[in-house]
């Protein structure tokens, strides 16, 4: 997709002007091919560096952007428009999209893994990482389990990743090297000493993962990632602190802002929630699941599905299939490029 911003002066920028002038520019969407998004809208600080009147459109690709130059109705529209401007800058970029890649599937350790056959079962069914959280269960209470899915691993080839969220950060120096942890996921602490020591207390090759998971990690998202290597974001205990209607737009923040900082995120928790008690998931949950793909996670995780659902092998196999849905055949995405010219808004 391409994005085509042109901001506007005019001579008399009386709000009857401007308003008439937004009007007539948000009618050229259905009217042009390619042409998938207008909005128009007045330029709220009045000052002489500021526009009367912002245009952005997004078109599906380049050869509609040149096509609508021509386009009858742009040109009916541009003769209008130069009537009454009396400046004009444009800017043309290739949207940045994240790339569609096969997340990693994570599944949690839990009650429900009575037999090592069972986490064989998840890895069978499309897992290839697992979540421990110490606040309910020791390592050594684990280990078995860690080496069940390790070999499971192993028989399918594939590089198990272990992510272990401890209880306390007294925790992180106890873990020991030889489980194979890939990942250590807590809660930063605000101060950059306090980070430090985190960073210096996990094992050589180990990464580091923020959770965000209260109000103040996302105001703090830029911190956060430049002190880890990477974000889970925790939505059961996020919509604890915050009113849950807000949750889709607070991913979406972290996302790009995960995007634009190169940095993995994770999405945990609730994706399958009602596969803890039906075989079925529903259509707001594939939503949820493609939706979370579409962003560029890096990573998707079943927290309760697999650990005290009913149904964990079947809720994996969904969250696979969902998953590999949402990446499709999406092409590579263009390189980011910019062009600013202060000449005519063609």
């Amino acid at each position: 997709m391409v994005r085509h911003i042109i901001l506007l002066w005019l001579r008399n920028n009386s709000e009857k002007n401007i308003r008439d002038a937004c009007d007539r520019l948000r009618l050229l969407t259905d009217e042009i091919d390619g042409l998938l998004w207008v909005e128009a809208e007045a330029g709220q600080n009045r000052s002489d560096q500021s526009c009367d009147i912002c245009l952005n459109m997004v078109f599906d690709s380049w050869a509609s952007l040149s096509a609508y130059r021509s386009h009858p109705e742009s040109v009916l529209a541009l003769e209008q428009i130069h009537a009454i401007r009396s400046k004009t800058v444009t800017a043309d970029f290739a949207v940045r999209e994240p790339v569609r890649n096969m997340p990693r599937l994570f599944g949690t350790f839990g009650p429900s893994f009575t037999h090592a056959h069972m986490i064989e079962n998840l890895v069978d069914a499309g897992m290839t990482g697992m979540w421990l959280s110490l606040s309910h269960r020791s390592l050594t209470e684990s280990t078995a389990w860690i080496e069940a899915f390790k070999a499971a691993a192993k028989r399918l080839t594939l590089k198990p990743e272990l992510i272990i969220a401890p209880e306390d950060l007294s925790q992180i120096s106890s873990i020991p090297e030889h489980l194979g942890a890939t990942h250590v996921a807590v809660s930063l602490p605000a101060g950059k000493r306090e980070q430090r020591a985190i960073r210096d207390s996990i094992g050589a090759g180990v990464q580091l993962l923020a959770i965000v998971r209260v109000l103040r990690d996302f105001e703090t998202l830029p911190a956060i990632l430049s002190a880890s290597d990477g974000i889970v974001i925790m939505r059961d205990y996020v919509s604890r602190d915050i009113l849950r209607h807000h949750l889709p737009m607070l991913q979406a923040r972290a996302a790009q802002a995960a995007n634009i900082r190169e940095k993995p995120f994770i999405v945990a928790s609730e994706l399958l929630a009602s596969m803890r008690e039906k075989p079925v998931p529903s259509a707001a949950e594939l939503s949820d699941i493609h939706q979370a793909v579409s962003q560029g996670a890096s990573g998707l995780l079943l927290i309760r599905e697999t650990a005290i659902g009913k149904f964990p092998k079947l809720a994996m196999e969904t969250l696979r299939k969902a998953a590999k849905a949402a990446v499709g055949d999406a092409a590579a995405q263009p390189t980011f490029s910019l062009d600013i010219t202060e000449t005519s808004w063609r």
